[in-house]
C-alpha cells in the first residue's frame, strides 16, 4: 500500500491552489521532470479538483481531454418519475403485509369467551 507523501492534500480558494500547483509544476520541471503538468485548472473550464501530474493524463487513468454531454431536462424529469414510480410499487407490497397483520391481529384478539 502507497501512502499520500506529506504535504499533498491542500485545501483553500481555488485561485491559491491554482497558484500552489503551477509553483509545484516549476519545481518538479526544474528538478527535471519534463512532462510534469497540471490538470483540471483549465479542462471543461476548471475542474473541482486540481491534480499536478508528472506525465500525461492517460497514464493516470485520466481523460485527456474531458467533456461533459449536455443533459437534457426531459430526461431528467421522466427519470425521476420512473424512479418515484418504481418506489411506489417497491413500498406497496411492503405496506400491504403490515396492513393485513394489524387487520389479522385485530381480527384475532377479539373478546374472550369464558
Amino acid at each position: 500500500m502507497k501512502a499520500c507523501p506529506a504535504d499533498a492534500l491542500r485545501y483553500g480558494e481555488r485561485a491559491d491552489m491554482v497558484a500552489a500547483a503551477e509553483k509545484r509544476v516549476s519545481t518538479l520541471k526544474g528538478r527535471g521532470v519534463a512532462r510534469a503538468r497540471t490538470y483540471g485548472v483549465d479542462e471543461l473550464g476548471g475542474l473541482g479538483y486540481l491534480y499536478v501530474l508528472k506525465d500525461d493524463p492517460t497514464v493516470y487513468q485520466l481523460p485527456a481531454s474531458p467533456s461533459a454531454k449536455a443533459v437534457r431536462i426531459g430526461d431528467q424529469v421522466r427519470d425521476w418519475a420512473f424512479g418515484a414510480a418504481a418506489f411506489a410499487l417497491g413500498t406497496l407490497p411492503v405496506w400491504w403485509v403490515f396492513r393485513r397483520r394489524e387487520a389479522l391481529a385485530v381480527r384475532n384478539d377479539g373478546p374472550e369467551v369464558s
